[in-house]
This record gives structure tokens, sequence and C-alpha cells, in this order.
């Protein structure tokens, strides 16, 4: 029975088969000889593919810190053709056992897809697994190849304690002009263009910096200063907890000319003082610069910057109104316990 539907999956799909083996043995010749070896060399091809019992993924998955993370469920698919010859997609979801070991068997068509990687109190990010992070098939092929002693290593961030963060959402500057002066306030959702003199700002107190940016030679320079009181540091690295130290009373990005990048401001503001992270995507051309960013902060005057997932939208509205009504009257606001209100059931 196995050998009939062998048979008819070859004979059905073999134009898709040819193309697929094509990409790795080559075009077929043009001579008879060349023509006759080329075919045995793609029915080969396939043939291995259907039957090989090397179609085999092992993974092994870690945090950060290289310990196995047991009992995580891994969500993986692949494209298989089923017995009445459609294209179809197999979705199946593994644990990691005591090792953090996942492993299976997929189809005919080209590497798995990890989808999703779920597990309490961890983060699964896929561009930081260079498996994901391939569109390349002979890439990921090359990485399936591995044995069960060379596995796959998959990484999740195991999280730190998490807390609430308060973000308005996303904000944008788009420059055409020479020069732009702007300040910026977390609890707005955009800046607001203001004269270079910073005397002549209105209620400073609002305001956590300041965005002075202007076109340099071909490029930009983006210079950031505090309006009263404030600290700053740019860093590529997205970090979980604002640092301890290393802040400037002003700090500059320069912006090349066609440059396309992310980086990290983290800054403290207001008094009392509140640490934030602004995540920035920069994008410059001849004609404009355009930067969008979302600013994180810490309401309770801590570094922490590990945000909690799973709150309800209720409890997050609370503690939203709480945290701006504290922060606006220059107190901070005391600190939740978040996992007990969680636990509670009285937010949805």
């Amino acid at each position: 029975m196995k050998k009939k539907i062998l048979l008819i999956v070859l004979l059905t799909c073999f134009p898709v088969f040819v193309a697929m083996a094509g990409e790795k043995i080559g075009p077929m010749p043009t001579d008879l000889i060349g023509k006759a070896a080329w075919i045995k060399a793609v029915i080969g091809d396939v043939i291995g593919k259907v039957t090989d019992p090397n179609n085999h993924l092992h993974g092994v998955l870690v945090d950060q810190h290289g310990a196995p993370v047991v009992g995580a469920e891994v969500d993986a698919s692949w494209r298989y053709i089923s017995l009445d010859l459609r294209d179809k997609v197999k979705v199946v979801t593994l644990t990691t056992d005591v090792a953090g070991r996942f492993d299976f068997t997929f189809g005919v068509f080209g590497p798995p897809y990890i989808r999703e990687i779920r597990m309490k109190g961890y983060e699964y990010n896929r561009t930081l697994n260079s498996y994901n992070k391939s569109n390349d098939r002979n890439v990921q092929s090359a990485l399936i190849a591995q044995s069960s002693t060379t596995p796959i290593v998959f990484t999740l961030r195991k999280m730190n304690p998490t807390t609430y963060l308060y973000s308005w959402g996303d904000n944008a500057i788009q420059m055409k002009a020479p020069t732009y002066v702007g300040a910026y306030n977390i609890f707005y959702p955009s800046t607001k263009p203001i004269d270079p003199d910073l005397t002549k700002l209105r209620n400073p107190e609002r305001y956590d910096l300041v965005f002075d940016v202007s076109r340099v030679g071909g490029g930009y320079q983006v210079h950031i200063l505090p309006v009263s009181q404030g600290s700053f540091q740019f860093n590529d690295q997205l970090l979980y907890e604002a640092p301890a130290n290393g802040y400037l009373p002003e700090v500059t990005l320069p912006v090349a000319p066609k440059e396309s990048r992310t980086t990290y401001l983290y800054f403290t503001s207001r008094n009392p003082a509140v640490y934030s992270r602004m995540e920035i995507e920069v994008n410059a051309s001849a004609e404009m610069l355009f930067l969008s960013f979302v600013t994180m902060t810490n309401p309770y005057g801590s570094r922490n910057l590990e945000y909690e997932p799973d709150l309800p939208w209720s409890l997050e509205g609370k503690l939203e109104k709480e945290a701006e009504a504290a922060i606006k009257s220059g107190k901070l606001p005391p600190e939740p316990n978040i996992p007990q209100m969680i636990a509670s059931g009285l937010y949805k």
C-alpha cells in the first residue's frame, strides 16, 4: 500500500519534484546520455526525500544562560502531499523533555517552520534564533541535517520579574526642513514644535526631553537634551533594566544619508525621577529624515523595564490612570503587587 501511494505521489507531482530537485542537481543537460543521468538523479533525490529517515529535526531549547528549558511547548509546521494529492500543511505541538530536547519527522517540501515556542516566564524572539533568521532553504536544510547528538539550539529569554510600564504608543517625527526642534512628553502622542530658545517654553515641567534635529552635510544630527532635568544615553541593545550609570546631560545621534537602523535611548526625567526606554526606528533619505519611536516608562522610580505581558486590560487601565495622576502631581505611585492582583480574578 505504501509503495502504491509513493508511486502515485511521484507520478502526479513529478513536475513539482523536478523543480525542487533541480535547485539541488542543476538544469537538465541537452544530450541524451546527460538527460538520462539527470532524470535518474532527480528520481533518486525525490525518493530519498520521501523515504529518508533523516527528514528529522532535532532541537534543544535553552535560556540565554544556556540552561535547558523544560516543559516548553513548541509549535512546528511543514508542507506535505496528502493521500488525495493536495499540498497541505501539518501542524504539531511538542513539549520539551527534562533536557530541553524535542524532535520530529517531517514531510517532503523543504524545512519545517517553527511557528512559536511558549513557556511562562520566558520570551521567544524568532530573530534571536539562527534557524528562523534565514529564509535560505539550503541553510535551514544544513541545520536540519545535524544529528541527535548535535541538535539545533533554540533560545528563549528568561524574563526578569515583570512590572507595569507606561506607554502611550507610537510617535513619529518627519523632518524635511533644515532644522526641527520639538518637546516630548511621555503622556502625549506626539512632539510639540517649539522655539529653540527653551526659556520661552511654557510649563517646562510637563516635558521630558527635547529633540533638536538638523541637517549636517549630507546626513542629519539628532540632539537630545533635557527641558529642566534629565539624563540620557544611546545604546543599540534592547535592555530590560535601565543602565545604572553612564548617563549624560545631553547626547547626539549622527545619522548618515540613506541610513536605516534601530537604536534605543535610555533616559531619566521628572522629579522624582523615572526611567524610560525609547525604541527609535531611523530612516533617512536625501530629502527627509523619519524617526518613529515608542517609549516605555517605569512609573515607580525603578530601573526595571520588563513589561508584564499578561495584564488584564482593566488592570492595565487602572495602573495607567494611577501612574499618570501621580507623576503629573510630582509624586510616584505605590508599586503594586501585580501577580497578586492578576490572581485575585477581579480584573478582566
